[in-house]
């Protein structure tokens, strides 16, 4: 049987590959060019049996050019570092909630937080439009950061993106009246 498949209305071939897997069964699976920029390009991205990936171009695998030196490793906090120095988020990563309090509250996993600590950001859900501010510091002895002023047009929960780390001991939320924040990162 043919892989390929023809549309009824056009006659334009659309590539396909017939394959059986385990549970679906066997069925035809469109091929889709994934990684290669190039127009017109048939370079193809391979998987080994190992999980790498890696682009094919004339039988043999594509060499990646670089200079100076590429550093990537584990922190402390459990995120790995690349180069460049940016952050990617591993499934270390936590959500902790706070709900509406006079007083601050530590970020932490279980230990009480830490220097290294970051953070991704924060979904707000409030419980009425009359919402209280809500203040972000790094430590008992940090600067307070307003994230929310207080006051909400609609009830809808939204996002406030702080990618952050921490430089001196756990982060420390307030959360003013009628609304709750769970905040997204690495808490120890």
């Amino acid at each position: 049987m043919a892989d390929n498949v023809t549309t009824g209305t056009t006659g334009l071939t659309v590539l396909a590959d017939e394959v059986t897997e385990g549970t679906l069964g066997t069925g035809k699976v469109q091929m889709v060019k994934i990684m290669d920029a190039t127009i017109d390009g048939t370079n193809k991205m391979v998987v080994d049996s190992s999980g790498r990936v890696g682009v094919v171009t004339s039988g043999s695998t594509l060499a990646a050019t670089q200079s100076g030196t590429w550093t990537v490793g584990i922190t402390a906090t459990g995120r790995t570092t690349p180069a460049s120095a940016l952050s990617v988020v591993l499934p270390t990563q936590r959500a902790v909630s706070v709900s509406s309090s006079t007083s601050a509250t530590a970020l932490s996993g279980g230990s009480g937080g830490a220097v290294g600590d970051w953070l991704d950001g924060f979904l707000v859900t409030p419980s009425s439009t009359g919402t209280g501010a809500v203040t972000l510091s790094d430590g008992s002895t940090g600067t307070a950061r307003t994230l929310v002023t207080g006051g909400v047009p609609n009830l809808y929960p939204f996002w406030v993106p702080y990618p952050a780390t921490s430089t001196s001991s756990a982060w420390q939320l307030t959360v003013g009246a009628a609304q709750s924040v769970t905040a997204f990162g690495n808490f120890t």
